[in-house]
């Protein structure tokens, strides 16, 4: 997969998440609260996108997909929209 296929799938995806789930800047606020309430410290919304990008980076060491790299694009995108 070439980098203008998987951008261009990075954002479908997160338009197709953002019907189903809401505004990212909101769903992250809300994992940023539970996060903070299950691990006893502060989280912001802010860090939830680059968690879960280091979570595909992790996938992505172990074995390669394509859905790692479209994932942790669109986290990248996300990240950058919260910070």
């Amino acid at each position: 997969m070439n980098r203008t296929e998987t951008l261009h799938l990075a954002t479908q995806a997160v338009a197709d998440r953002e019907k189903r789930y809401g505004m990212p800047a909101d769903h992250f606020a809300k994992v940023a609260m539970l996060w903070g309430e299950a691990f006893g410290w502060s989280v912001q919304p802010q860090h939830v996108p680059l968690a879960l990008a280091l979570l595909k980076i992790a996938r992505e060491v172990n074995a390669h997909g394509d859905d790692n790299m479209i994932d942790l694009a669109g986290y990248a995108a996300l990240a950058g929209e919260v910070a």
